[in-house]
């Protein structure tokens, strides 16, 4: 779904599938995709369908959300977004490594915020957002 960094060494990302059957997923790095901290949900995103996520990382916890439930968390986050340094490859709908696929979808709206949301304004942007 995104993926901002500098190539496959240093980058963040969500990808609503981890390889062929895994779960929708969140991971940063600074050390290659062995050094990885995820955030693993329970299963990949549904193909076909408008789906809300979210992923917050406040202090050592990051948590992954699917329309406006957690679904994943990590206690043991010790990167942040700015560990990365300046992101010259910035993507939205694709990724740093050039074997994944583009993204077969569309992107409704996307938000960057200073602050990690609480549970409550995680389920309240996808209350607000359920397309009619």
């Amino acid at each position: 779904l995104f993926d901002f960094g500098t190539g496959p060494s240093a980058n963040m990302f969500l990808t609503p599938r981890s390889g062929t059957s895994g779960p929708v997923r969140f991971a940063i790095t600074t050390g290659g995709s062995a050094a990885e901290q995820r955030i693993n949900g329970i299963s990949a995103l549904p193909a076909g369908a408008w789906t809300h996520v979210a992923v917050t990382l406040n202090g050592s916890l990051g948590i992954l959300y699917v329309n406006g439930t957690e679904v994943g968390r990590n206690s043991a986050m010790t990167l942040t977004p700015s560990s990365l340094g300046v992101t010259t490859q910035n993507y939205v709908g694709r990724s740093q490594y050039s074997s994944d696929p583009y993204l077969n979808g569309r992107v409704d709206e996307f938000r960057i915020y200073a602050n990690a949301l609480s549970a409550p304004d995680v389920s309240m942007l996808y209350a607000k957002q359920i397309p009619a």
